[in-house]
């Protein structure tokens, strides 16, 4: 096997180990999130007859692009799917075609269309939670608003077209496109269920549901509205608090996951003898493929054991 035929396999074997990964977990999320949504009873996607949002079946592309759309849009960059992938393309190729200037090496090349493209994408997965997060510390305080104001004699839509006005970005952007939507004439659950499908929050979730309960049943949604904040305040001081008893944990995590490709890197830059050598022999690759797979393994184990559901 020559050098660059095997640099090319390895760079393909990880590429694939990667995507599978990414599609599993996608494939998980949406399981659980169909789930939920099940036992919320709140609608999925599409608008249907009768002010109900039928659920629509997609296949794992669909499913994907839909992801990618989502983490793009509440990324608070401002910019567009197709600008985001070019951004990914360009700093992928853009680090690759810099190694391989530098070096002239098409291994390094391939490291550096991984690590170019790779990042971009983290940077925007990164943004994504920390939008969630906003979303989920704003919540408490704009339904104890949206209660204040249904005790002082406004109608639902009316407390959430004052939500959108008065409350904090980005939450308030959210409601104030539910304010557009119910100005055509949508229905409160209907254009809430819209917002609860594109943020794919839980808490937000059991919102939707209380309100399409109180649709259907009646009763005093203020009561229910100040409730449910006090419950989803309780849960993100719980959150909170686990986020900085684990906080040493989290970084060492991180640290351990990084030590390894970041070791390589630097071998492969400084004293590339080394990692040469390394790759030269067919056992040499099997113990880099086992290594990959390992460390795949190591760092979603890590980030189950670190996540905390409540």
């Amino acid at each position: 096997m020559t050098p660059n035929l095997g640099i090319l396999l390895l760079g393909g074997i990880v590429f694939a180990l990667a995507l599978g990964l990414f599609l599993g977990i996608t494939h998980l999320l949406e399981k659980r999130r169909v789930m939920l949504e099940q036992r919320l009873r709140i609608p999925s996607s599409g608008i249907g007859s009768g002010g109900v949002v039928p659920t629509s079946s997609q296949g794992w592309a669909g499913r994907l692009d839909s992801a990618f759309n989502r983490m793009v849009e509440h990324s608070g960059l401002e910019v567009e799917p197709a600008q985001a992938l070019a951004f990914i393309a360009l700093a992928g190729m853009g680090l690759a075609a810099l190694l391989f200037v530098w070096r002239g090496e098409l291994w390094l090349s391939v490291v550096g269309l991984i690590v170019g493209g790779g990042g971009v994408l983290l940077v925007f997965v990164v943004l994504r939670s920390r939008y969630r997060r906003q979303i989920a510390e704003q919540l408490p305080d704009v339904l104890y608003l949206m209660a204040r104001s249904l005790r002082a004699g406004l109608s639902l839509e009316q407390a959430i077209a004052m939500t959108g006005e008065q409350g904090a970005k980005p939450l308030a952007d959210e409601f104030r496109r539910c304010t557009t939507q119910l100005k055509l004439g949508l229905a409160v659950p209907t254009a809430l269920a819209l917002i609860a499908k594109r943020i794919q929050l839980l808490d937000f979730d059991v919102f939707v549901s209380t309100v399409s309960l109180y649709y259907a049943m009646g009763g005093n949604l203020a009561v229910l509205l100040d409730r449910l904040a006090a419950s989803i305040r309780d849960r993100n001081l719980f959150r909170g608090h686990f986020r900085t008893a684990t906080a040493l944990s989290r970084v060492t995590a991180t640290f351990i996951g990084l030590m390894s490709p970041l070791l390589l890197l630097y071998y492969a830059l400084y004293p590339p003898d080394h990692v040469r050598a390394f790759f030269e022999s067919p056992t040499g690759w099997i113990a880099v493929a086992v290594a990959v797979v390992l460390q795949i393994i190591g760092i979603v184990w890590l980030y189950r054991l670190m996540k905390v559901e409540y």
